[in-house]
C-alpha cells in the first residue's frame, strides 16, 4: 500500500513506484543545499493533492518562510493549511533563542496532536535539537518512538545532513529505515548533476527508478532531467 503523490505532468510519482509505502519510515540524507527541504515540500504537496493528511515539522522555517517558499514552488497549500490538512510546527524561534533543554523528541510528545496526520515530516534532525553525546540506547530509544508511530499506521520522513547530526545516529537510521534516499551530486560530460539516489525503498507497488537527476525551478518546483 503506497500513499499516491501524483501531479499532473510530473514523473516523481511513477519513477517512485507509485506513491510513498505506507507505515514506513523514510530517511531523506543529503549535505546543506542539495535539496531536502524542497523534496521534502514536494512529498508534502503531492501527498495533501491526494488528500493525505501531513504534519510538517521544520526547524529552519517560520510560517512565513514556509508560505513564501510553498508559493515559490508553485505548491498552493493554503485551502489545506486552512482545513488543518496540513500542519506547520515551525521549531526555528525556539532554535534562534535557546537549545532545547531536552530531547527534541521529549518536546514534541508534550502536543500529540501533532502526531494525528497520516504522514509526519521531520525536516532537518540535528545534534543542535538533540542532547549532546547521546548513548546508543538512547539512539535506539530515539529509533523507536519513530518506529512506534509507523506500528500505529504512521509514514514518518526524516531529513538528515550528515555534517550536522552524530555519525552513529545516521548509521542507525540508514539501518532501519524502511526507505532510504541520498541526495548527491555528479559529473557527466562536464556537467554537475543533482541526483535523487535510491538506496533502499521497500513496498514499493511498481518498479522504482534507482538515480533521478533533477533541478529545482521557480515557478514549478522539482523537475526531473532526461540525464537520469
Amino acid at each position: 500500500m503506497v500513499y499516491k503523490i501524483e501531479l499532473r505532468g510530473d514523473e516523481l510519482h511513477t519513477k517512485l513506484g507509485g506513491g510513498i509505502p505506507k507505515n514506513s519510515l523514510m530517511l531523506i540524507e543529503g549535505k546543506n543545499g542539495m535539496g531536502k527541504s524542497v523534496l521534502s515540500q514536494r512529498f508534502i504537496y503531492g501527498l495533501i493533492k491526494n488528500n493525505q493528511t501531513v504534519t510538517y515539522i521544520s526547524t529552519e522555517l517560520t510560517v512565513s518562510s514556509f508560505m513564501n517558499q510553498m508559493e515559490s514552488l508553485s505548491y498552493d497549500i493554503k485551502e489545506a493549511f486552512l482545513k488543518q490538512d496540513l500542519k506547520f510546527i515551525s521549531l526555528f524561534p525556539a532554535i534562534a533563542e535557546v537549545h532545547f533543554k531536552k530531547n527534541l523528541i521529549e518536546e514534541l510528545l508534550e502536543a500529540e496532536e501533532i502526531f494525528n496526520s497520516e504522514v509526519i515530516v521531520l525536516d532537518t534532525l540535528g545534534e543542535f535539537i538533540l542532547q549532546e553525546g547521546l548513548t546508543l540506547k538512547e539512539i535506539y530509544q530515539l529509533v523507536s518512538f519513530f518506529n512506534k508511530l509507523t506500528s500505529q499506521g504512521k509514514t514518518v520522513i526524516i531529513s538528515m545532513d550528515p555534517d550536522a547530526i552524530d555519525h552513529h545516529i545516521l548509521q542507525t537510521f540508514k539501518k532501519v529505515s524502511n526507505v532510504y534516499i541520498l541526495l548527491e551530486t555528479k559529473e557527466q560530460y562536464g556537467n554537475i548533476l543533482n541526483l535523487i539516489r535510491i538506496v533502499r525503498y521497500s513496498g514499493a507497488r511498481d518498479d522504482v527508478e534507482k538515480d533521478m537527476a533533477f533541478k529545482v525551478r521557480a515557478g514549478i518546483g522539482i523537475v526531473l532531467e532526461l540525464a537520469s
